[in-house]
């Protein structure tokens, strides 16, 4: 949070590796990668070959401007993506109902020999959908949200009932809008029916409070996350790939509850230990 404030700490914090603790040696990674890809040009038509100009024949933006967009792009498109799967793997094994609901479903459509990472059934997959919503809903990739701010000469601006001074800033908090139980029925439970009966596929005995405006993972508005759609179809790719391969379970002796104890909110979602036992089903 304190950088969002005071952005031109990060020039000084380089300078201090001990201060920037794991950031330093990442940036570092990512620094040396980005400079190998940059030089050797591109052999396909990957991300970088349009950060780079390649795609226009035109010259290459400076050199610092390359790795930051690089780094974004690492954070950004694999980070998020990875720490949802972890989460909705851990929700989906401590909860069985929901497990084996789950595989049944992608067996149905992905039976053995089916290839599971052909997307053709997974429109059709609506408790599939329902899972990974319900963990985005849960446990955001990025847990408070992004800043907005009312530009300097636009008099300020009006959020709801609210007025934001030019040059001011205000943010969303996603966890906590997603867990607001004036938004959604049981918010703390990891219920993914709760999908399905909004969307009247399923019936319930009672109403419940769905407010689907209140979900908002990726961000809302003209600069909500561009990767979106490319992120639910990688999770939705990982998902039915592993269900259909593989079965899933807890080492022995490992406390659940340590997963939530270790998360934590580092911008995007810093992760603990997950230990899970993997099986090929066949």
């Amino acid at each position: 949070m304190l950088f969002d404030h005071v952005p031109w700490l990060g020039h000084y914090a380089r300078k201090f590796p001990s201060a920037a603790g794991g950031y330093y040696n990442f940036r570092k990674i990512a620094v040396k990668r980005i400079e190998t890809r940059r030089s050797g040009g591109a052999k396909i038509k990957d991300l970088m070959y349009y950060i780079t100009n390649e795609d226009i024949g035109a010259e290459t933006p400076p050199l610092a401007q390359v790795i930051g967009d690089g780094i974004l792009a690492i954070i950004a498109g694999s980070d998020t993506t990875a720490t949802v799967l972890c989460n909705l793997f851990y929700l989906v094994i401590l909860h069985p109902q929901v497990y084996r609901r789950l595989q049944a479903e992608v067996d149905h459509y992905y039976p053995p020999g089916e290839n599971s990472m052909d997307p053709k059934h997974f429109a059709d997959m609506t408790f599939m959908e329902a899972v990974i919503n319900e963990t985005l809903r849960l446990y955001p990739a990025v847990l408070s949200g992004s800043q907005r701010t009312a530009p300097r000469g636009s008099g300020g601006r009006l959020v709801g009932p609210y007025f934001l001074p030019e040059g001011n800033q205000a943010r969303i908090h996603f966890y906590s809008v997603q867990r607001d139980p004036r938004n959604f029925t049981n918010p703390d439970a990891f219920w993914p029916n709760r999908w399905l009966i909004a969307e009247g596929t399923e019936g319930s005995p009672e109403k419940i409070v769905h407010n689907a405006n209140a979900f908002i993972p990726f961000s809302h508005g003209p600069a909500n996350c561009v990767g979106k759609q490319l992120a639910m179809q990688e999770m939705r790719t990982v998902v039915c790939h592993m269900m259909q391969k593989l079965n899933l379970r807890f080492a022995d002796g490992w406390d659940p509850e340590t997963w939530i104890r270790d998360l934590g909110d580092s911008f995007v979602v810093k992760k603990g230990h997950l230990p899970i036992v993997t099986e090929r089903r066949d």
